[in-house]
């Protein structure tokens, strides 16, 4: 499966990985474009999503998602490289399971998601301008307990 997989997708960035270490069989980096084709690629082989998540790298964004097998695990882990204003298909079509991880990856990260029914916040406040796990957040001192405030500001 997994050559055919990489010949499927190809051309793309494939990482070498040890299963006992990485957890994966499969770790390959693909194109934003990419992403909509291998999920409906893996869905038709029987894959079901794990999880997807986003990982703030400075200047990118990497998506990560993991799909697996119920009758021989199989463990693929997919990569995708955002720079600032890029967007990524929502998958969310293809696996429910993507809509509020979907969600969660823009509300907490600010991934765009092209396609996604409703991308409204999950746990921030609807009027929230911030991503509070980007590396260029920073806390308000107002918002830190007190004394941790009182310390900045001695």
């Amino acid at each position: 499966m997994s050559k055919e997989l990489i010949e499927e997708l190809a051309p793309v960035e494939v990482h070498d990985v040890d299963y006992t270490k990485a957890g994966s069989h499969v770790d390959v980096t693909v194109e934003p474009d990419q992403v909509h084709r291998v999920a409906e690629w893996l869905n038709g082989r029987g894959y079901f999503l794990e999880d997807l998540t986003a990982v703030d790298r400075g200047s990118l964004r990497e998506m990560v998602y993991r799909f697996n097998q119920h009758i021989e695990a199989h463990r693929i882990t997919i990569r995708v490289n955002l720079g600032p204003e890029d967007e990524v298909d929502t998958i969310s079509d293809i696996y429910a399971a993507a809509n509020w991880q979907e969600r969660e990856c823009h509300e907490f990260l600010g991934v765009k998601f092209k396609g996604h029914p409703d991308l409204r916040r999950l746990l921030l406040p609807e009027d929230a301008d911030f991503f509070p796990l980007r590396k260029d957040f920073k806390v308000p001192p107002e918002a830190l307990a007190p004394e941790y405030y009182q310390e900045e500001n001695d």
